[in-house]
């Protein structure tokens, strides 16, 4: 039976539970770590008839009279009901595409409901009748960054850059960190480069998006914290970017490692961040 607002913990027995709890079990095909409780898997609840979950490299449909059977089975209550059928549906969705369900279920274990509210991982691209909407756009954007988001960019008539993006399964291509004022930071090839934002990418060939974490969406940082933050992370990376380096961090972004890839879509596709604003 499925209820409308799910508890904390639904009853096994009775099987009370709702779209976008989850069931947490240990299955014997399935090669993740054991946890404390002897649990290796979990399987999003999606409707009446049971929920969704990934074996290996496939998504699979699990009934529930298949989960009845799993030991150690426990319900976890899903925190967002009014959202339960967005979650449902944001899963069933994207059954056939492992890449993205597995970034749904990063977003909803990290309580960012953005992707569900769209019903997919990337926004759209932003259009403009005209030159006054993209300088209100612009505005805007600017309005809203704040020191430690990010910046992801694409140049949408650079062929180097449409490559990188679709190659790395996603709309962008680079990523910059914003310090405040506005003025980003960002590693290229060439070295580590500071400017202003809007010197850098204003152009309505190009899209740029500020993101900030899901951990940081109350959380205020000066211009000075946010630019010796950066400065210790830029430094680390410095040294291992490269041309060899770019290929080989889109190679594994090409691969779904996204995870382990630097590349611009794969931090996206850890479901930790949050669209502010783009234009």
């Amino acid at each position: 039976m499925i209820k409308d607002n799910p508890s904390e913990i639904a009853d096994i027995n009775e099987l009370v539970v709702g779209p976008g709890d989850v069931a947490i079990y240990f299955d014997n095909k399935c090669l993740r770590p054991i946890d404390e409780t002897g649990c290796n898997q979990w399987a999003i609840i999606v409707d009446e008839t049971g929920g969704l979950t990934r074996r290996n490299s496939k998504v699979v449909h699990i009934p529930f009279q298949e989960l009845l059977q799993m030991p150690h089975l426990q319900f976890r209550g899903n925190p967002h009901p009014d959202h339960g059928e967005r979650i449902s549906d944001f899963f069933l969705n994207h059954r056939r595409h492992h890449d993205l369900f597995e970034a749904g279920e990063k977003a909803l274990l990290q309580g960012n409901l953005q992707p569900f509210e769209w019903g997919q991982i990337f926004p759209t691209r932003p259009e403009y009748k005209n030159d006054e909407e993209f300088e209100d756009a612009w505005k805007q954007l600017l309005i809203e960054a704040r020191p430690m988001d990010v910046i992801f960019t694409a140049r949408c008539k650079d062929p180097v850059s449409r490559i990188i993006a679709r190659t790395t399964h996603g709309p962008f291509s680079h990523v910059a960190s914003y310090l405040g004022n506005g003025q980003i930071s960002e590693s290229v090839t060439s070295g580590i480069r500071t400017g202003q934002l809007s010197d850098l990418y204003k152009d309505r060939s190009n899209w740029v998006a500020i993101y900030r974490h899901v951990d940081h969406l109350n959380t205020m940082f000066t211009f000075e914290e946010a630019q010796k933050i950066t400065q210790g992370v830029t430094l680390d990376f410095r040294d291992g970017y490269n041309w060899y380096q770019a290929f080989r961090h889109g190679i594994m972004s090409f691969r779904g490692k996204h995870e382990e890839s630097m590349a611009p879509n794969s931090w996206l596709y850890r479901g930790s961040w949050v669209l502010i604003a783009h234009a």
